[in-house]
């Protein structure tokens, strides 16, 4: 079916993103600062500087996100490769609707997880306010 074609050329596109994303989230690294930030909220005296134990539950809560963010994500792709699989084998035309929809929620995922990762440098967690001025030339627009 051309359909299950379209889908696995256009999953297949995802695959080496995919990779990429999981180094730039450094979810290694993540998950053993998940382990020591637990190891270190397990400790009596954690909650005696409430400013400091709030601010490493958030960046905890923060991690634990990205990796179940990415685990969601693959554990789409592989499903939505047995789906393709299926389609195949079975000549379904039926699970073509479905394996869209998953497609779509997984192209969405990618691409949020995918901003973040863009987003992730020391300052972009920062607000920031931008003003325009008008500059040489002024502020009448030019005759077409």
């Amino acid at each position: 079916m051309v359909e299950l074609d379209n889908f696995k050329s256009m999953l297949g596109t995802y695959k080496k993103p995919l990779e990429e994303v999981k180094g730039a989230l450094d979810l290694v690294n993540k998950e053993q600062k998940i382990q020591e930030l637990e190891r270190e909220m397990e400790a009596p005296d954690f909650w005696n500087e409430p400013s400091v134990s709030q601010k490493k539950m958030q960046e905890l809560k923060s991690m634990k996100d990205d990796v179940a963010t990415y685990s969601e994500l693959e554990a789409g792709f592989e499903d939505i490769e047995t789906m393709i699989e299926m389609g195949y084998e079975e000549n379904d035309a039926s699970l073509i609707p479905e394996i869209q929809e998953m497609l779509d929620d997984f192209v969405a995922t990618y691409e949020a997880i995918r901003t973040k990762t863009l987003l992730s440098g020391e300052y972009d967690k920062n607000n920031c306010i931008l003003e325009i001025h008008s500059g040489a030339g002024g502020t009448t627009p030019s005759p077409r």
